[in-house]
This record gives structure tokens, sequence and C-alpha cells, in this order.
């Protein structure tokens, strides 16, 4: 008997050099497979990448694997460059589930992680977003642990660090929901209806930054946004790389002060400031879940 789909899993990838294919070779896919279900339905995107071939085989390379873990499987080359906002859309409006994971393709998933993070939306009706913890300082919010490893290579040895890590997490922050100002939209979970209620992802913003502050913005004048640090997941590639953006890093520089404006024309110069200023400051490891990893560090060696 064929299970109903109760969730879905989209993400995007645009690959211009082989750095992307291994990052989705080594860590994503094969992650993505352990945290399988039939539940579950998948969906990812080639936002029409340069490096047409290589994504292509890429995927035909896993597309069995991904079957037989997930309950239906969805994988479609755009025509044309839709950048973030638009390529996630879209698979936004595709989706089956009644709740959405929204993940990057630079993405390690540790066992579990998935099904976690699912779960804890579907605890509190209040919760709009939820999001886990992650080793990217980058990501600007309460979300960052300092703490966590960085990987040298892809082997299994490396990748057991990342299980560990996102083991001691569960047992260290056992129970522990935190609501927060905002979140990242490099991996989070939100319920369909309201998601495309929102308006989804504005694409006003380009290339990877502010399209997520904007959208979680105007999530959080109705609902909740949560971290759930029980749940780790692991972000870039070697060293914890940011791959995905850094491929155009010159367009990448000129689209940041470009959406930054586009932000604050929109929610005001005031706010786009404090944002910034607080991020600048968070990439510091003050202010996010590295603190509080310390204490409770400090606890556990005390018991």
């Amino acid at each position: 008997m064929k299970m109903k789909i109760k969730n879905s899993i989209i993400t995007s990838m645009y690959n211009k050099d082989s750095s992307t294919i291994e990052v989705i070779d080594k860590l994503f896919f094969p992650s993505l497979i352990n945290n399988a279900s039939k539940n579950i339905e998948l969906i990812v995107l080639d936002d029409a990448s340069p490096i047409k071939r290589e994504t292509a085989l890429l995927m035909e390379k896993y597309l069995l694997r991904l079957r037989k873990g997930f309950g239906r499987v969805v994988l479609k080359r755009n025509p044309f460059n839709l950048g973030f906002a638009g390529s996630f859309n879209k698979g936004i409006r595709m989706a089956k589930g009644k709740k959405l994971f929204i993940v990057n393709d630079d993405i390690y998933l540790p066992k579990g992680s998935v099904s976690s993070l699912i779960n804890t939306l579907y605890e509190d009706d209040s919760y709009g977003v939820v999001g886990p913890i992650v080793n990217e300082k980058d990501v600007w919010t309460y979300q960052y642990c300092k703490q966590s490893p960085m990987i040298e290579s892809y082997s299994d040895e490396e990748l057991k660090k990342i299980e560990s890590f996102a083991e001691l997490l569960r047992k260290l922050m056992k129970g522990q929901r935190i609501k927060t100002d905002t979140l990242s939209g490099f991996c989070f979970v939100a319920d369909a209806s309201r998601l495309r209620k929102e308006g989804c992802f504005c694409d006003s913003y380009k290339n990877g930054s502010f399209e997520d502050t904007d959208l979680f913005k105007r999530i959080k004048t109705k609902y909740e946004l949560i971290v759930n640090p029980e749940v780790f997941v692991y972000h870039g590639g070697l060293h914890g790389a940011h791959l995905s953006l850094n491929q155009q890093r010159i367009k990448r520089h000129y689209n940041d002060m470009k959406n930054a404006l586009t932000f604050a024309r929109e929610w005001g110069y005031l706010t786009a400031i404090k944002h910034l200023l607080l991020g600048i400051y968070r990439s510091t490891g003050k202010n996010t879940i590295s603190e509080l990893f310390e204490e409770l560090s400090k606890v556990n060696k005390a018991d």
C-alpha cells in the first residue's frame, strides 16, 4: 500500500563548478538518503546550472536510491535561471506536503534531523517557522554555534565528527525550544499553507540574501520563529565554506548591497541597520546558541 505524502523537502541547486557538485555528491544526497521516509516527497530543482551535463549525471547517480527512500521524488531542471527566490517558490508551489522542509544543497543533514525539525513544527500551532543549529557564522542569527566542528575532508571519519556533535546537542539541549527574532533561510521548516499565504520569498531580492530575512519578518507578525537547539545541520563544504553563493563572489557582494537597500526601503532604514549590526555582533558567537552551549557543557561536566 502506497503511503500518503505528509511532508515535502525542497531544494534548488545551481552548479557553476565542480566544487558544488562534490559537496552535493559527498554530503547532501547521502545525508538525504539517511533521512528518507515514504511519507516525504523530495523536490530537487536544477536552476539552469551552467554545468548541465555534470548536474544531470549527479541526479542520475542517486535517483534510484532517492526513489527507494522517499514516497515521491521530483528532479526537474528549470528552463532558465530563476534565482534563489524564484526557484524555491516554484518548488513550494509544486509541493504536496502539509509541512515544507526548505534546504540549501551545500548541507549535511545528520540522521534524524529532518524528522526532528518537522515534528517540532507540529508541537505548537503558534510556531510559524522552525530552524536548527548551524556551524556557519555568516547566518547572522541566534542559530550559530561556534563550537561546531568543521570537516577537513569527506572521509567517513570526518562525517562522524558531524554526527557525534549532533548527538551531543540532542542530549545537551533536550526539550529546549527558543523563540528568536529571525532565522536563516539555509534550512527551515514551515507550514505549506501559511508560507503560500505570506507570498513565499519576495523575488525583489536577488542571489540569496535578505529574501529569508524579509520572509521571516512577515511571518513573525503572526507566528513565532523557533530554534530547536537539539538539531544540528552542517552548512558548507570543507572548512564550512559557503559554496553555493560563493560561486559568483562579485555578483553576490553587489546583490548583498542592493538587497540591503531593498530591505531598508520595505522595513525602514533603522531596522536594516539594526539587523546588520546585530548580525556582525552575532558572527563572533555573542548572543547565539554558542553561549548556551558553553553554559550547559559546564553544567554537564559538573554533573
